[in-house]
């Protein structure tokens, strides 16, 4: 007769695995298995709402197809240390979002032996740091452009170098500034970087009855999905294949002298870290304008 002792418990087995998944989807992190050649074997919920996927639509896939090629290259290379001499090893790369934008992510990622030393396969443990990382980029490019400032020798190129470096904030390719021409009370656009000649053409300035100008008076930043009817240039916007702008009214004691423009050809929305940095670099366009308007 078979000695009951002698049965692997399977009921055991099945609470624990249990438990630790029930741990594992209420982690905030993201954590996955995968095998050496980066097929996931395990996702948590984090992991999936991160990227927008079911466990369905990411089990038996490489996760190596959210990654840029730099990044892919960093991450074998970092897998590739781990040992029985070395099981855990942490790091940062970038990596492909949903909506196509490039953001970054911490990892701790672990190979998991058997008993008698085999490799099993690799967990890893990750964290979204894209803000934190994004904001870095940000204060980079405000202090960059106080040193640069110091070093123009007129007006226009003093503008020239902060849409220079709007381009430089995360998520941001395209720019310009527009200043109010006080006698014609149009905007007219003084500097750019990024944008199409036809673009450019059929945005140079903007009448009192537009879009633009309402905001530019209303004061306050807008960021727009083109789907406003005052948007007089939205045709022109989608043939030059942007996906987002924003709008930033430069004002100098009250008084309204133009507006900073970002955009983007590549996110669905201005970053907020982007948006923020623009709002405080806009405050150096006004003396600017100012000075051009009055000739000082």
């Amino acid at each position: 007769m078979e000695n009951p002792r002698s049965k692997p418990d399977t009921s055991t087995f099945c609470i624990e695995d249990a438990l630790y998944r029930a741990v594992v989807e209420d982690q905030t992190e993201l954590i996955c298995r995968f095998k050496g050649n980066g097929v996931l074997t395990f996702v948590n919920g984090a992991y999936c709402r991160f990227f927008g996927k079911t466990p369905e639509e990411l089990i038996g896939r490489s996760f190596y197809q959210f990654l840029p090629e730099a990044a892919r290259r960093t991450v074998e290379t970092r897998i590739a240390e781990l040992g029985i001499d070395k099981p855990a090893v942490a790091y940062e790369h970038s990596v492909l979002l949903p909506d196509g934008s490039l953001g970054w992510q911490e990892w701790t990622d672990r190979a998991v032996f058997c008993t008698d030393g085999r490799l099993l396969e690799y967990q890893s443990v990750g964290r979204d740091i894209t803000r934190h990382k994004e904001s870095v980029a940000a204060l980079e490019v405000q202090r960059d452009l106080a040193l640069a400032l110091g070093l123009c020798r007129d007006i226009e190129e003093s503008l020239d170098a902060i849409v220079e470096a709007c381009l430089r904030l995360p998520g941001v390719d395209g720019g310009g500034i527009y200043f109010l021409d006080q006698a014609s009370q149009r905007l007219e656009l003084v500097t750019h970087r990024g944008l199409g000649a036809e673009f450019i053409k059929n945005v140079g300035s903007y009448e009192a009855a537009s879009l633009q100008y309402a905001l530019m008076i209303a004061g306050m930043p807008a960021y727009l999905d083109f789907s406003d009817p005052r948007f007089s240039a939205r045709e022109t916007v989608l043939r030059e294949g942007l996906r987002c702008m924003g709008t930033i009214p430069v004002k100098t004691c009250g008084r309204s002298l133009g507006v900073l423009n970002i955009a983007s050809h590549t996110v669905e929305r201005i970053r907020e870290t982007s948006r923020l940095a623009a709002e405080a670099i806009a405050g150096q366009v006004g003396p600017l304008l100012l000075r051009k308007i009055t000739g000082c």
